[in-house]
This record gives structure tokens, sequence and C-alpha cells, in this order.
């Protein structure tokens, strides 16, 4: 079980060499909600690294009330799979393939997404999510289901790192 961090960069296009003052106010405002979304997401990985899952689970709800989620689906879907490992832990399988299919939504949407520039810790960070809901299903003894994902896990994981990564 390893912690995450997030940091990302500001990237900025200008396609005109004027902006409004409205298109920079939103800017500032949404880089800030980012900002503080992502200081949020590092405190609660704090808490779920010294076992305060509650707290941590606050955290993470409240960096992706202030996120502009749709501006930011790797980060949305990073904290959406943080959320489900803590909804896992506690038991809450239902709860916790809700965030991880919402995850995975999230990250399949940056990965096609142009703007995503992430690159391959997107796929890895997909496949980290899918292998969790594959240790849902076999929990709840839906082996097959388990077994098919742990398959495209493992497909990700080969696509991004190559095959020599599972062979000693």
């Amino acid at each position: 079980r390893g912690s995450r961090t997030t940091c990302f960069r500001r990237n900025i296009v200008i396609v005109k060499p004027i902006c409004s003052a409205t298109q920079i106010i939103e800017e500032e405002n949404k880089s800030k909600s980012v900002n503080s979304a992502v200081t949020l997401y590092n405190i609660g990985l704090i808490h779920q690294e010294g076992n305060n899952l509650i707290r941590a689970s606050q955290l993470f709800s409240m960096a992706l009330c202030i996120l502009p989620q749709v501006s930011y689906p790797s980060l949305t879907a990073l904290i959406l799979y943080s959320s489900a490992q803590i909804l896992y832990q506690a038991g809450d399988f239902k709860r916790a393939t809700h965030d991880i299919c919402k995850s995975i939504q999230e990250y399949s949407r940056a990965a096609m997404s142009s703007t995503s520039h992430l690159g391959d810790s997107v796929e890895l960070n997909l496949a980290s999510t899918i292998a969790l809901l594959g240790r849902i299903h076999f929990e709840e003894k839906n082996c097959h289901r388990a077994v098919e994902l742990c398959q495209e896990v493992l497909r990700i994981r080969c696509s991004v790192l190559g095959d020599h990564h599972i062979h000693p």
C-alpha cells in the first residue's frame, strides 16, 4: 500500500494576445481551487497513512467539492480512487465500487483527453483502480469477474511497461 502525492504544472496556451479580465479572474479562481484541492487531498493521504480513515475520507470529499472536476479528470480520478481504498478497507464494497467506477470513467476521459499531460501514469493509475475493483470482486466470491479484471490490469501494465516487467 503506497501513498501518492500529486503535483500539477500550469500549462498556459495563449491563443490571442489579449484576454478579457473575466477570463483572467476565472483562471485565477480555478488555479486557487485546484491548489486547495491538491492540498486537501495530500492532507487526506497523511490521515489515511496514519489510519485516521474517517478524517481522510472527509478531506477527500472536500477536495472533490472544490475541484473543477471537468477540467481535471486525472486528479478527480486519483481522489476517487483514494476514497474507494478507504471504503474498501472499511468493508463498504458497494460504495467503494461506486467510487471506483467513477474513477475509471475519469481516468478513461483523461487518457482520451488531449489536455492530459500525465501520459503513462494515467494508464498505470487506471490499472491500479481496476485492480482494486478486482479485489472487491474476489472478496465477494465473484472469481470469474476478478480474473477478467486482473487480466485487464496485466494487459494495461504490459502495454505501458513492456512484457519484460513480469519476467525475472
